[in-house]
């Protein structure tokens, strides 16, 4: 009986250590196995401050919340995030916060990364073609974590996201397409008719007149709407054509209209213009075209008229391209050549109604007296805005001492043609007396400005104090400016400080007229010592700027973009033009809100 019992003792103890050892390989094992994915993404939120629904075009902001294990860190620099598709998206670098300091257990230096739980956050651009509806994004983290005694190979986890687009667009023209071309076509047309009653377009009416033969008698009305209506399909064709070419390049518009040798072109013309209106010589139909076509005088004329508008729409460029910004913008992102131009060539239509009205109706202009001293001070007037605006158009891209010595020609020869140095016919009459003293007063500034041209760049600032129209940023006041970066934009994003980034180029004058009279404006400096102030040179292309205009759709000069306090850009606030600094004091106190 003790044996048998005593067996039985043996047995049960036998049993009991193979349990326990059993259990005690099991807790080995659970405790050798590394946790291999610590850092996971809870959720992904897409959201937008500008409006309730999220448009094309708009800058939204995503936000990743992610969760990290106890006991692991996950390094700061080794997240990524990238955005596998759709590609017409644009993902701006990330942020995340918080962020710790650690101990690395393998290295045994401080580190930085984040521990128990993170937001990361960047902005998505999103296409101005994007079709209305629900988008699928694909996202692919890349993190590397570590424990208190290992570190994990770098890992990627798949993030995906919903984004619902609303239908319109975020501009004018959006809004029209979203509606239909007929809509789209009509908003670009009625867009050209008030360019075409903008002062910039002023100078061109005279000499419209004269290539169209407006003041010609006996002409009827279907013969002058018909001259006049190849005249403004020639400005149609010039601007369709610019625009698809600015388009397919990817160039901004600006660019070829200030390229020195466009630029010297328009100004060429406008000088003969003016000397055409001082009554030197007389503007007639290319005499090469006329002989080479043949036929009747009205298909002459017809010739004529098409070639003199290819070249008036060139000549008309610079006026009218801050407005054509937004289409242009449009086709770039689309790089649909037939809607590009199909839609600017309506707008050259809209543009050239003023002149297909001049050539047409031609009876009060017959009616008009056809000499007399009257007429002689119109020329004059006339001939000297032409002469001004080639000044105008130059100004931009000509060295100072070229732009001094031109003003210098001009102002001389004017005034030695019409009798500076010429005595007077009739010392007793008031009128001539002052017309020699306005002339002699001309030829004297002419002088002054001939002088300046030839004193040397350094010597100028002594005799010359640089005044309110000198140059720009470098000689007025204005706000602490910082050469565009990303990491620059997103340390201030990271900051919560609203943002200005302006994009200028040497041949833009109303960038320029931005510096003198905007942003040099006290209020605009106060108000901005709130903001971080980044500029952009796009005088040149370079690949930085085609990677910026990509990304904010920039179509043209002036271009400045606005960061709200909440590192938001709000297309809203965006500027493409001239504004004064009551207007843009506006956009700053909206970036604040």
């Amino acid at each position: 009986m003790k044996s048998k019992a005593l067996r039985r003792l043996i047995l049960a103890l036998n049993l009991i250590l193979v349990v326990s050892s059993a259990h005690a390989l099991k807790d080995a094992k659970v405790e050798a196995a590394p946790n291999l994915n610590p850092v996971r993404v809870q959720s992904v939120e897409i959201s937008s401050s500008a409006q309730s629904q999220i448009a094309p075009g708009q800058t939204v902001e995503l936000k990743l919340k992610i969760q990290i294990d106890p006991g692991f860190h996950a390094y700061v620099d080794q997240y990524k995030l990238k955005l596998i598709s759709p590609k017409s998206y644009y993902l701006s670098e990330f942020q995340i916060r918080p962020t710790v300091k650690f101990i690395d257990p393998i290295s045994k230096k401080e580190k930085i990364g984040t521990e128990d739980y993170a937001e990361m956050v960047s902005l998505l651009d999103i296409p101005t073609d994007a079709s209305s509806g629900l988008h699928h994004l694909n996202l692919e983290l890349t993190y590397q974590a570590c424990g208190k005694d290992f570190c994990l190979f770098p890992k990627k986890i798949p993030v995906t996201a919903d984004i619902k687009i609303a239908g319109g667009g975020a501009d004018l023209l959006s809004k029209a397409l979203e509606k239909g071309w007929i809509y789209a076509l009509l908003l670009v047309f009625f867009a050209g008719i008030l360019t075409s009653l903008t002062p910039c377009i002023f100078p061109m009416i005279p000499i419209t007149m004269a290539i169209l033969g407006a003041t010609d008698h006996g002409r009827s009305r279907l013969k002058g709407f018909t001259i006049s209506l190849f005249y403004v399909f020639g400005i149609a064709i010039t601007y369709a054509l610019l625009g698809v070419a600015a388009a397919k390049t990817g160039a901004l518009f600006g660019s070829l209209l200030g390229h020195p040798l466009v630029v010297g072109f328009v100004a060429l013309l406008f000088v003969l213009m003016g000397l055409s209106m001082y009554g030197l010589f007389e503007i007639r139909m290319p005499i090469f075209i006329t002989n080479k076509i043949g036929g009747t005088k009205t298909e002459k004329n017809i010739v004529g008229a098409f070639a003199s508008g290819l070249v008036a729409g060139i000549v008309a460029s610079p006026c009218v391209g801050p407005v054509l910004i937004s289409v242009l913008a449009y086709v770039a992102q689309t790089q649909n050549t037939i809607a590009g131009f199909v839609l600017l060539f309506t707008f050259a239509l809209g543009l050239g109604q003023l002149f297909l009205i001049i050539g047409t109706f031609n009876t009060f202009m017959q009616r008009l007296p056809k000499s007399g001293p009257w007429m002689e001070q119109v020329k004059f007037i006339f001939g000297s805005v032409m002469i001004g605006m080639a000044l105008y158009y130059v100004y931009p891209v000509a060295h100072s001492a070229l732009f001094d010595g031109l003003v210098a020609t001009a102002l001389i020869g004017i005034s030695v043609y019409f009798g500076a140095l010429r005595g007077t016919a009739h010392p007793k009459y008031t009128k001539a007396k002052a017309k020699k003293a306005f002339m002699l007063t001309l030829f004297i500034l002419g002088v002054i400005f001939a002088v300046k041209s030839l004193i040397p760049a350094h010597m100028q600032d002594r005799l010359f104090p640089p005044g309110e129209t000198s140059t720009v940023k470098s000689q007025v006041a204005s706000p602490e400016w910082f050469s565009y970066s990303d990491e620059l934009l997103q340390k201030a994003i990271s900051e919560g400080r609203p943002v200005i980034i302006d994009f200028h180029a040497e041949w833009c004058l109303s960038c320029k007229e931005l510096a003198l009279y905007t942003f040099s404006d006290p209020r605009v400096i106060e108000l901005g010592k709130k903001f971080i102030w980044l500029e952009f040179d796009a005088t040149s292309p370079s690949d930085k700027l085609s990677e910026l205009q990509a990304k904010y759709s920039i179509g043209g000069l002036p271009f400045v973009l606005i960061y709200n306090r909440h590192g938001e850009q709000d297309s809203s606030l965006t500027l493409t033009g001239f504004e004064s600094a009551d207007l843009f004091l506006k956009r700053m106190n909206a970036a604040l809100k």
